[in-house]
Parts: structure tokens; sequence; C-alpha cells
């Protein structure tokens, strides 16, 4: 077990990237950080500009091959459906 402490306030968001060895911890400080759980070292802090209530990891198709890319959801879009969104079926 390891503790997060890069942030100055309620970490809201956190999120495992698919293989498992990266983790992206956002919150409320505005503030995304990248993880190595490997070596439990910080890899990068991102501010970003709103207070961040949730993470999904998704993947993108590079020149370099596969890469991580996180979709950060600001507090307000929490459970609420773009407007272009495509229905269910």
């Amino acid at each position: 077990m390891a503790r997060v402490q890069a942030h100055f306030s309620a970490v809201t968001a956190l999120s495992l990237s698919p293989d498992g060895w990266t983790l992206l911890s956002a919150g409320r400080d505005k503030v995304a950080v990248l993880w190595d759980l490997r070596k439990y070292a910080q890899l990068a802090t991102v501010p970003i500009h709103e207070a961040v209530e949730g993470a999904h990891p998704l993947l993108a198709q590079t020149v370099r091959g596969l890469r991580t890319v996180w979709a950060l959801l600001p507090r307000q879009e929490q459970g609420v459906r773009p407007r272009n969104a495509v229905p269910d079926r």
C-alpha cells in the first residue's frame, strides 16, 4: 500500500492504466498527477483548469504504438451526457 501525497485538497478521482502500472490521481486542487506504481514515484504533475470528479483511461494509437490517454470529468459533468452523445442501444 502506498500513500498519494502530491495533492493539496481532496483526491476525487483515481484511475489505473490498462497495464496496471500507471495511476492517475486528480482532485479538487485542480492538479492531475501520474504515478509509476513499480517505483512508487511521481512521473508528472499537470495543472488543470477545473476540479475533477472522475477519470477514465482510454487507449490511443500513435506512431510509436498504443498510449494511454485519460479523460478527466469536471465536477459539473459527472452523470451528465453530452448533447451530441450517441443514444444507448
